[in-house]
């Protein structure tokens, strides 16, 4: 994309005319010699800008992606953080002494012994 005043387009078309008369084609080095230093320097600085924005917009859309990922990982992290409360709820509930003892003696006929039942083995 290059942007041409009215002054270069005049030089150009006289180049191409005085060429197209001899006969001749137009080598890079004619083409580019109607652009001055100036406008070498406009184009590359705008080169350099369009690189810039490409990049702000690339960083942008990398920081949104990463952090809608951040977003997913705490609610998973929430949930699962709920999900471990609940069970050491249930497993105090489960594991509670007199719950067990009611088990042990309703289901599985355990009863407490007597102290002339209890034998202990020394070393």
């Amino acid at each position: 994309m290059f942007f041409i005043d009215a002054g270069m387009a005049r030089v150009f078309a006289r180049q191409q005319v005085a060429a197209n008369n001899k006969g001749e084609s137009f080598s890079l080095k004619q083409v580019f010699s109607v652009f001055n230093k100036n406008t070498m320097i406009t184009l590359g600085l705008m080169s350099v800008l369009s690189v810039c924005i490409f990049s702000a917009v690339y960083a942008v859309h990398v920081n949104r992606d990463l952090y809608s990922r951040l977003e997913m990982i705490q609610n998973k992290r929430d949930f699962y953080q709920a999900q471990w409360s609940q069970l050491l709820l249930e497993q105090s509930a489960l594991t509670a002494q007199g719950r067990v003892e009611k088990i042990a003696r309703d289901d599985l006929d355990m009863v407490i012994p007597r102290t002339e039942e209890i034998i202990q083995i020394r070393q």
